[in-house]
């Protein structure tokens, strides 16, 4: 399909398309949230009958699927706390639609593009959006609802303990009829912890499906109100009502939070795809304005830019996303990457880079560790180099695609032929169109009919095209065309380019661990600011011990987590010992101090230990509150920058470099 076949009312009628499809989506969306029972059907597996297992199989097992259908699962598990097998079935099931709804829009696009390039990339940008929009808009909003029920939820147990005579699982029972549904959900496990035989086995069944933080420390209060008994503090009120009001303020900031990321975030991955949408309008605009920079946009040049812009914004839309969810450190394996490095030619010259360089070394493995990357500096080094060489090999293909396609589209392009001449015969104008086709070919096969006088008599005598004026015109296109075919060829720069790409790729997955840490660090404050929560919550129970209180860290830890769980496993040991490499291990000056804390629990007492994180709670609130809006705005900021990028580079490689070199152009004819 041509440029000028592809006029504005058909971008038009494509975005439209777009529109309707995914108003409908939408709609279906909002009739399935609005309905009241929406809980996932329990479903026995019967064999032969699971018809979805194949697919929840294949969305775990191939690595393209299998992060999307983690994070989903856990989505689904905030709602619907159930059995795996149910939950698998509830993912795969929105998966596959949401999956098959962007491959038929993608096949839409496909079918109408008629093998234009923009169009094909265009309908993947549209199909990925379409499927991350559908899948977010389907659960994004579950986290802050089911904050909303549990704050409601907390009052509730309030009230109903004082009047089921300070019985905390009465409490909880009696708050589920109060309760909307998808909490009551949750209040119904709680509650079949409290009543269980063996708490604790019940209870690290429930920690991988439990919610959230807030709720998995409601667990820990209640629990331990049942083990152990309420009793009344110092300042004369109840160890579980001062607790809960700890947790409320909690989930109270929370949800501030939540809404003031999503106020921030607002319209940010539109923007990021943005430019996308406007390749072709620009496109035909500059053509339409100014003809002669028609080559920049149909050549080499334009399908370089227009790929780079789509792989840009694609890149930013991916991490403003990222960026938008609060992050978490998930253990991320990589053995090909290890079963790479270990290879007998690939492994010492790891070492020798690794062993040349030990301190940067030690440096990267702390930041992998961090955010997870189950990998060594020597592997994350052979990221690098096949990052690198993956770049380069697309670069080659990019310029190579560019270059066939140029040649096609000199070939191939005749809209504008002749349609400045006057010929009253439109039949007639096809005739010299096709006798121009037929006699480029011919041009390139003998060379020495690269002459106008030549070959305007030449097709004068073996062509329909047989005044010498017509004829001359088919002459001169002709063997335009064949210079400009001559004039497209891979140039020895492309090579340079690819190479300069290359090594920008080699850096690449330094600047996304670079981005990951950052983003973690983000939230290592708010992570402090739990453990100190949590420690508020346990202080006053008896018998509370050091090992108990870093169990209850850990299940809600990401940044310190492995770090926590070394020390449980070597607290038997020594104690002090333990707890001192744990603060020696971190470089996060408020964990330190919180470990400082724990250090000093057996020579002062657990209350005494932790008096000041007490005395300090309303300041530490305030700080909080501050805190989180100073991380979102931040995070908003990050994510402002990322999403002008890709407008920027479009605005300057596509519009203002085109019209700069025609500028330039025309200045030199001026003075020439």
């Amino acid at each position: 399909m041509s440029l000028e076949s592809l006029n504005l009312n058909q971008i038009l009628k494509y975005l439209i398309l777009i529109l309707i499809v995914l108003l409908a989506v939408l709609g279906i969306i909002r009739r399935r949230s609005q309905k009241h029972n929406r809980v996932v059907r329990q479903i026995k597996q019967k064999k032969g009958h699971n018809y979805l297992y194949p697919f929840t199989k294949l969305f775990m097992k191939v690595p393209l699927f299998r992060k999307s259908f983690e994070k989903n699962r856990k989505r689904v598990m905030l709602i619907y706390p159930g059995e795996i097998m149910a939950i698998n079935q509830k993912v795969t099931k929105d998966m596959l639609i949401s999956i098959l709804l962007s491959v038929l829009v993608f096949i839409i696009f496909i079918f109408s593009s008629n093998g234009d390039i923009y169009l094909i990339g265009f309908g993947g940008v549209i199909s990925y959006v379409l499927y991350s929009s559908i899948i977010n808009l389907r659960y994004e909003s579950s986290e802050k609802m089911l904050l909303t029920q549990f704050y409601n939820y907390l009052s509730n147990v309030r009230h109903n303990y004082y009047n089921t005579g300070k019985k905390i699982d009465d409490a909880i029972y009696n708050s589920i009829n109060e309760s909307p549904y998808e909490m009551a959900l949750h209040a119904k496990k709680i509650h079949n912890i409290l009543r269980s035989v063996d708490m604790q086995a019940e209870m690290d069944k429930y920690i991988p499906i439990s919610p959230n933080r807030f709720v998995l420390s409601f667990v820990a209060i209640a629990t331990s109100i049942m083990e152990y008994s309420d009793k009344k503090l110092a300042n004369g009120k109840s160890m579980l009502i001062t607790n809960i009001g700890y947790l409320k303020d909690e989930v109270h900031a929370e949800i501030d939070k939540i809404r003031l990321n999503k106020q921030l975030f607002s319209m940010r991955s539109l923007i990021a795809i943005l430019p996308v949408f406007l390749v072709k309008p620009i496109q035909i605009w500059a053509n339409k304005a100014m003809p002669e920079i028609k080559e920049y946009y149909t050549g080499v040049y334009g399908f370089t830019c227009e790929i780079i812009i789509f792989l840009v914004s694609m890149m930013a839309y991916m991490l403003i996303n990222k960026l938008k969810e609060t992050s978490q450190k998930n253990i991320k394996d990589h053995q090909l990457l290890q079963k790479i490095s270990k290879l007998p030619i690939v492994s010492p010259i790891l070492t020798r880079e690794v062993n040349r360089n030990f301190s940067k070394s030690q440096r990267m493995n702390d930041k992998l560790k961090l955010t997870g990357e189950h990998m060594g500096y020597k592997q994350f080094i052979l990221k690098q180099i096949l990052t690198s060489i993956c770049i380069f090999v697309g670069f080659q293909v990019l310029m190579i695609s560019s270059i066939w396609q140029e040649k096609h589209n000199i070939l191939t392009d005749y809209a504008n032929a002749f349609s400045t001449s006057f010929i009253a015969d439109e039949e007639y104008r096809e005739e010299m169109k096709e006798t121009t086709k037929v006699y480029v070919d011919i041009i390139k096969k003998d060379p020495s009919l690269d002459d106008k006088e030549i070959l305007t008599q030449k097709i004068m005598e073996g062509s329909t095209v047989t005044k010498p004026l017509m004829a001359e015109m088919v002459a001169d296109l002709a063997i335009t065309k064949v210079h400009s075919l001559n004039g497209v060829y891979y140039k020895w720069y492309y090579l340079i380019i690819s190479l300069a790409m290359a090594v920008i790729g080699f850096y690449i997955p330094v600047f996304i661990l670079e981005y990951q840490v950052r983003s973690i660090k983000m939230n290592m404050e708010d992570e402090v600011g739990q453990f100190q929560t949590i420690v508020m919550m346990l202080m006053y129970v008896d018998s509370m011990s050091i090992r108990t209180i870093l169990e209850w860290m850990e299940r809600f830890s990401y940044c310190f987590k492995e770090s926590i769980q070394t020390c449980i496993n070597e607290l038997p040991a020594d104690e002090e010992r333990a707890l001192s490499k744990l603060r020696d291990s971190e470089t996060f000056q408020p964990f330190k101090r919180f470990v400082n804390n724990l250090l000093i629990v057996n020579e002062q007492g657990m209350e005494a230990a932790f008096d000041e994180i007490v005395q300090e709670r309303t300041n530490a609130m305030e700080d909080r509150k501050k805190d989180n809006e100073e991380v979102c705005k931040k995070k908003a900021i990050y994510a402002t920058i990322i999403c002008v990028l890709p407008l920027a580079f479009e605005i300057a490689a596509y519009m203002i470099y085109p019209m700069f070199e025609f500028a330039k152009s025309m200045e030199s004819m001026i003075n020439f």
